[in-house]
């Protein structure tokens, strides 16, 4: 080293020494230059490890080195000198670059410790989560998510369909929905613990636990207090029913009517009641509902002999129209409530001559029977009509066996229909039988040869059939005994003929058909049977009825149901619980000039309801004739045909019995 670079040395040395005070520094660099220039003299055996000499001993700069080539503020031995001014400022220090951990975000640095320069997740293009930074002051994005990519990633606890394989039972639920929300955090809303038995937070109820609540408890009289699936309270079982007075849903209460009687409600007689439901109870009213008449058809030609049945929530009229020297069978219906639905339509318009209708429902369609003459040839002829009236499949013969066939007689003993009419082998030879077929739902013959009810000495006319719960009772115009009697026999559901000898229900008393018991009818009750006859005499009779046990016992011996003797012919009855209804063709003479329809109920107990005056169903300035009777449920549907308007129309009336 030339004297030159080692005066340069130590100069750098000094002002090191000077500034930051690094004397072990300035020592070995000393050290080091000064042998390079040959000024230290090591010795033999000088210790290479051993530190340089105090070069501070020197009381001369070495030699080549001017006073002039030291730094200010040094004298010639390379000691500072004492000044009066000040030591240079930090900021003068010498600039390190970034210090990475000291926790303050120098130039160059993204973030330091906690220090993110304002940055996060959302700022990067992330959806959430959280920014960190690394020991080497590097962002840090492993925690910030994509929320809404159906992939549940680092603070994720889901991500739309994306449960990660939990549900509501897996989070502790009984059941329920469980959903991912837009932040993609689990919501439990639509999960429930209803369903354990336990009344817990947000639930009215659980299972039979209610919290102590009752009906009573929520203000109404009575009732059971339920608890739906829903964990929520369901009142519907409860009722203020009971407490006196028409509240909500309520008819009634007690004796509170809220204004009502048996006339508001169209009924002429009897007492309005309250049930202990707190509905009207019409049970206790009774007579014709329809005063002047419902009018079914009102037709040029002529109407004439109807009869009805009620199923499916209505009831079918039926009648014979004349057109000409034929017969046709038209057909109407008429609600429960008295209205007439549609217009008449036609079931029958063959060029038969037609006559004696009987019709019968199965609790939805119906079926109806007539007596056809073609060329002297009297048949029994059927079709069915649906409870729309919609004529069903063709005309057909119930019939198998060969021969002729009068006044036909349908009921339904609950599986299917049965039949009957008076058969005869020819129309001028032979006696005459009852005999019958059961009939399917849908039309098809039950058996291939008639079903033989009656074929006993002389004469069995007019039958007339009424099928119950048990079975069925057939009835008709007997002469066997050479007077004519009514006898009867009864048929179990299946069509089995349960008294193949008969059963004399009324003793007659003359051979004569117009002296004694005739045209008797038959309705089934709910716990056995009514037979109701006239017992003619002459040109007049009067109106009897008896009941008869399922077991084919007669019960009464002929209850008088006609107000007085008069002209009362054709009765036809039916059973509106809990009573039986009886209605008749009804002429006076001295009081009335007109054919009237009259009627009278009796009760299971064998009652006459009323028992004086009887149910007058249809007394009108003009003729009313040939009545047909059915019932539904409560209430009955008398029919007639009547001449108010000078020709004879089909008329009806609602009758309570």
């Amino acid at each position: 080293m030339t004297p030159h670079r080692f005066t340069a040395l130590v100069a750098l040395i000094l002002v090191c020494w000077a500034v930051v005070g690094c004397h072990d520094l300035t020592r070995r660099t000393f050290d080091a230059g000064a042998r390079e220039a040959g000024l230290i003299d090591q010795g033999p055996g000088a210790d290479a490890d051993a530190g340089p000499p105090d070069v501070r001993g020197w009381e001369t700069p070495p030699p080549d080195v001017s006073p002039a080539d030291l730094p200010p503020g040094t004298d010639a031995a390379g000691d500072m000198q004492q000044t009066d001014s000040a030591p240079p400022p930090p900021d003068s220090a010498p600039d390190k670059g970034p210090q990475c951990g000291n926790g303050n975000l120098d130039p160059g640095e993204p973030c330091d410790g906690a220090l993110l320069g304002g940055k996060g997740c959302a700022t990067l293009g992330f959806s959430g989560g959280s920014l960190k930074c690394t020991p080497a002051c590097a962002l840090d994005t492993s925690g910030c998510t994509q929320c809404g990519n159906n992939k549940v990633e680092p603070g994720e606890q889901c991500d739309g369909t994306s449960l990660a394989g939990k549900s509501c039972k897996s989070l502790g639920f009984t059941k329920g929905s469980l959903t991912c929300s837009k932040l993609c955090k689990l919501v439990t809303s639509g999960c429930s613990l209803c369903g354990n038995g336990k009344l817990e937070t947000g639930e009215l109820c659980d299972g039979k636990s209610f919290g102590g609540k009752t009906c009573k408890t929520l203000g109404y009289a009575a009732g059971t207090l339920a608890c739906t699936k829903a964990c929520s309270l369901d009142g519907s079982g409860c009722t203020k029913c009971g407490n006196g007075k028409i509240e909500g849903s309520e008819q009634c209460d007690g004796k509170d009517l809220g204004g009502k009687t048996c006339k508001s409600l169209g009924y002429p007689l009897g007492t309005l009641a309250c049930s202990a439901k707190c509905a009207l109870s019409s049970a206790g009213c009774r007579g014709v509902m329809d005063a002047a008449g419902i009018a079914v058809s009102k037709h040029p030609g002529a109407d004439y002999t109807p009869r009805v049945a009620y199923g499916g929530g209505t009831y079918l009229v039926v009648w014979r129209r004349m057109n000409g020297s034929a017969g046709h069978i038209y057909g109407a219906r008429v609600s429960a409530a008295g209205k007439v639905l549609g217009t008449p339509f036609a079931i029958d318009t063959s060029n038969s001559s037609t006559a004696n209708l009987s019709v019968a429902s199965d609790g939805k369609d119906f079926l109806v029977a007539w007596q056809a003459t073609t060329w002297s040839q009297y048949l029994i002829r059927a079709r069915r009509v649906s409870s729309a009236g919609v004529v069903l499949g063709a005309v057909f013969a119930p019939a198998r066996d060969k021969g002729m066939g009068f006044l036909p007689a349908v009921a339904f003993d609950g599986a299917a229909y049965l039949v009957l009419w008076s058969y005869r082998l020819t129309l001028t030879y032979g006696s005459y039988d009852v005999h019958g077929m059961r009939v399917s739902k849908t039309g098809a013959l039950l058996s291939t040869k008639d079903l033989i009810i009656s074929a006993a000495a002389n004469h069995q006319y007019y039958p007339s059939v009424g099928c119950g719960g048990s079975g069925c009772l057939a009835a008709w115009l007997d002469s066997r005994d050479g007077v004519y009697s009514i006898y009867g026999a009864r048929l179990s559901s299946a069509g089995a003929l349960l008294d193949p000898g008969g059963l004399k229900l009324v003793a007659g008393t003359s051979s004569s058909i117009n002296t004694g018991p005739t045209t008797p009818t038959v309705a089934a009750g709910s716990a056995g049977y009514l037979v109701a006859w006239n017992k003619a005499s002459g040109s007049s009779g009067m109106i009897h009825g008896a009941r008869v046990s399922t077991g084919g016992k007669m019960l009464d011996s002929g209850v008088v149901l006609s107000a007085k003797q008069g002209t009362n012919f054709y009765p036809v009855a039916s059973y509106a619980s809990p009573r039986y209804l009886v209605v008749w063709e009804d002429y006076k003479g001295t009081s009335s000039k007109y054919f009237n329809i009259t009627g009278a109920a009796m009760s299971a107990a064998g009652a006459v309801v009323p028992a004086a005056a009887g149910v007058k169903v249809a007394h009108h300035n003009a003729n009313q004739r040939y009545p047909g009777l059915a019932c539904g449920p409560t209430a009955c549907l008398a029919v007639w045909y009547d001449y108010r308007s000078g020709n004879p129309d089909i008329y009806a009336a609602r009758v309570k019995p």
